[in-house]
């Protein structure tokens, strides 16, 4: 009794110091991710060691896993439904099926945050039942214990976090921690019994020790740092990012962006929060002057009114542009413009003032040269709406027709999103080099789709990066985009969807600069829509692109984002409409291959080329290599540490199916290493009676010290194998099942 109690008892401490070591793992997210609601997740690391604890089945276990994690998931993305209502569940589902596609298409950008919530409670699961396994079974911590000092340090040199007391407390419960395993292994070898009042007796020196060596360690003097920060370090050797012009800007919706470029930092505050049928982005406004060094609207435009509840004029498609169903965006805005962000403008949008203060009284103006719109109040001067509604149609745009557009006549349009800058004696020789890249990108591509495709996925390769610290302003004679495109290839949205417009423009293709925000942030789903959060930091620019009888199409550029426009493609439905019989037939026959051909691989090039293709978009989504990786070795670790409970299942099926003269002494052998894996080593001068004794105290059996003795009959012996082990057989699988439990 006094063994059991005792047993319990270091089962509790192992436990308690393995949750505090978990938890030293989960304090950084709090301080680097804007994850809230954190004790939910320390509740969930508790959770399945107080359940060991309780001896629980391990399906019982499981269950009550999953209810929380289910329970946890609604609290923090669906509460406002009611928990017995269906539609949460619903949407849960279709969440995480589309982040599943979108995890498959690397597209991390678009996973759910229930599903990347999912994830988190999946890996701390694994971590949960790694300690158990390290503690428990394997007594050795020192591999995790290594790790987790070696995960807060990193983050400690890299990122705001500051790990200093985070690294005291890991040495603390570390060594405690060592240091009990190390004596319960001791235990166990000598076959040792001690009581509670024992072990508490050898436990207080040990902890003395480790407290006064930890505060003499953090009291005494200690070294200035000897190397400099390594991240400032290494960017200082890098020509690209000498500034001559310091400056960070706020992250935020500006109207002057005639000097582009220079580094910013975050801003999370909420401009509006959105209820919407559709993800989209928000448009604000367009320019469509380049300078060299930025854009500005054209001067002197026309401005058109239009009264609350009328559709933004000219602001409908082409008649060759399909169009989605009607669609419904409620806008509560937090931190009110004169301007109103809306849907699509090439889709028929209506913009309905729901303003507290003047309701309907509210009239607006609209720019086509910029596409911008400004609220009025009676008197017809600037208001800022605190609550509207968009009607709108998105426009859903035909690549087959965007592909027969192949030029268009020189109209004013076509002038004015076609001119480049001329300002400077080395203006020319700038376009020429910017239109020598365009036209090296586009070789090959005969309509204006096709080119701008090129160019937006141009931007995606490995040596183009995102960033916003360390960014430069061009010198004084130098353009912009030939910065960002030969130079420097790091920056944020205005460097891409600038580059991208100006490119594009070096080859005859119209396009202006486009302003506003993206979806925003998930927040819930409400009412048969989703709710959206647009702060600050969602604020964003692309590019749009001019098609004669079709009108202005959106393309992102942007590394990390994802175009929200719809496209459909219907050549393929259209390619053999008016061919003859003859000319399918002729279509459909396999061309004979050339006699250089006959003897080449016909896979090898192919091949080649997918894994090329391959290799660069797996290092463009690194973050997503590294975490799948991570996630891989995981679930090979978990696998791997968990084999004492899943391999006897694969062994009872193996020597059912065997029955030969081996067949035992194989099965007994096997049983040994089970019973190893379980952590009841078997001593070197240890003879295999004394071990089957000491197994049969431990789990309190019988059944071990039986198959010996018919594993020795047939040994030393000499006996008939098969007429023992049919004997021994049902004694083998007690004891094996015994090891699981």
């Amino acid at each position: 009794m006094r063994q059991v109690s005792m047993h319990r008892l270091s089962q509790f401490v192992f436990y308690i110091m393995g949750y505090l070591l978990l938890l030293e793992w989960l304090y950084p997210l709090k301080a680097l991710t804007d994850i809230d609601n954190m004790y939910i997740f320390f509740i969930f690391l508790a959770l399945p060691f107080l359940l060991h604890c309780l001896k629980l089945k391990t399906s019982l276990k499981t269950v009550l896993l999953v209810l929380y994690i289910i329970w946890a998931t609604y609290f923090l993305y669906y509460s406002a439904f009611s928990f017995f209502n269906i539609q949460w569940i619903i949407a849960f589902i279709s969440d995480v099926s589309q982040s599943i596609v979108s995890l498959f298409q690397l597209d991390i950008n678009n996973m759910s945050f229930s599903f990347q919530t999912l994830l988190l409670f999946f890996l701390l699961w694994v971590m949960t039942y790694l300690i158990h396994y390290w503690v428990m079974i394997q007594r050795s911590i020192f591999l995790f214990f290594f790790l987790s000092v070696l995960y807060v340090t990193i983050l400690d040199t890299f990122t705001p976090y500051n790990g200093d007391w985070a690294i005291v407390r890991l040495f603390i419960i570390g060594l405690l921690l060592l240091g009990n395993l190390t004596f319960f292994r001791l235990i166990q070898r000598e076959s040792l019994f001690i009581s509670p009042k024992q072990y508490s007796i050898w436990l207080l020196p040990l902890v003395f020790m480790i407290v006064l060596s930890s505060m003499l360690g953090f009291a005494s003097p200690k070294f200035p740092a000897q190397w400099p920060d390594p991240v400032p370090f290494f960017v200082s050797y890098s020509e690209k990012f000498k500034d001559d012009k310091p400056s960070v800007n706020k992250v935020g919706y500006g109207l002057d962006d005639s000097t582009l470029g220079g580094d910013f930092i975050g801003d999370d505050t909420t401009v509006f929060v959105a209820k919407t049928s559709e993800k989209h982005y928000w448009k604000v406004e367009s320019k469509s002057i380049y300078s060299g060094k930025g854009w500005y609207a054209e001067g002197n435009t026309r401005i058109e009114s239009f009264d609350n509840g009328q559709a933004i004029p000219e602001g409908c498609c082409s008649q060759n542009v399909k169009q989605s169903k009607l669609l419904v965006d409620e806008v509560d805005v937090k931190l009110p413009y004169v301007h109103i962000p809306y849907a699509e403008p090439m889709a028929e949008s209506t913009i309905i003032s729901q303003d507290s203060e003047r309701g309907a009284n509210v009239s607006f103006l609209y720019t086509p040269m910029n596409n911008r719109v400004v609220s009025l109040d009676l008197e017809q001067q600037h208001i800022k709406l605190d609550r509207y509604r968009t009607v709108y149609r998105m426009p859903v745009f035909d690549k087959a027709k965007l592909q027969e557009v192949k030029g268009m006549p020189e109209t004013e349009l076509f002038r004015t999103y076609t001119e480049l800058p001329d300002f400077t004696p080395n203006d020319e020789e700038v376009q020429s080099r910017l239109r020598q890249l365009a036209e090296s990108i586009t070789e090959g591509k005969t309509n204006w789709y096709d080119k701008a495709k090129a160019i937006e996925d141009y931007f995606d390769k490995p040596e183009f990066i995102y960033d916003h610290e360390n960014i430069p302003y061009p010198k004084e004679n130098q353009d912009f985009v030939e910065q960002f495109v030969f130079d420097t290839k790091r920056g944020y949205c205005d460097h891409f969807s600038t580059s991208m417009a100006v490119l594009l423009r070096t080859i005859g293709i119209p396009t202006r600069w486009v302003k506003g925000y993206t979806e925003g942030e998930y927040k819930k789903y409400e009412d048969g829509k989703i709710v959206y959060e647009i702060t600050n930091n969602n604020a964003h620019s692309w590019v749009e692109v001019f098609f004669p009888n079709i009108g202005w199409v959106p393309f992102e550029p942007t590394k990390g984002y994802n175009n929200p426009t719809r496209f459909e493609n219907t050549k393929s439905n259209t390619a053999t409409q008016d061919k003859t019989p003859e000319q399918e037939k002729e279509a459909t026959k396999k061309p004979e291959p050339k006699e250089t051909e006959k003897n080449t691989p016909k896979t090898q090039t192919s091949f080649n080329d997918k894994v090329k293709v391959f290799i660069e978009k797996w290092s463009d989504n690194w973050q997503m290599v590294v975490a799948s990786i991570g996630l891989i070795v995981l679930i090979v670790m978990a696998l791997f540490m968990s084999r004492r409970r899943w391999l006897p299942y694969i062994w009872f099926w193996y020597f059912s199916r065997k029955d030969t003269e081996e067949t035992f002494v194989k099965a007994y052998e096997v049983l040994l290493k089970q019973l190893q894996r379980s952590g009841l080593k078997r001593m070197q001068n240890q003879t295999l009676r004394e071990y089957a004794n000491f197994v049969d105290e431990t789990y309190q059996i019988n059944e071990m010290s039986e198959l010996t003795f018919y594993y020795e009959k047939v040994v030393y012996r000499g006996e008939n194998s098969m007429e023992n082990w049919k004997q021994a057989k049902i004694l083998w699988k007690k004891v094996m099942k015994t090891t699981i439990t």
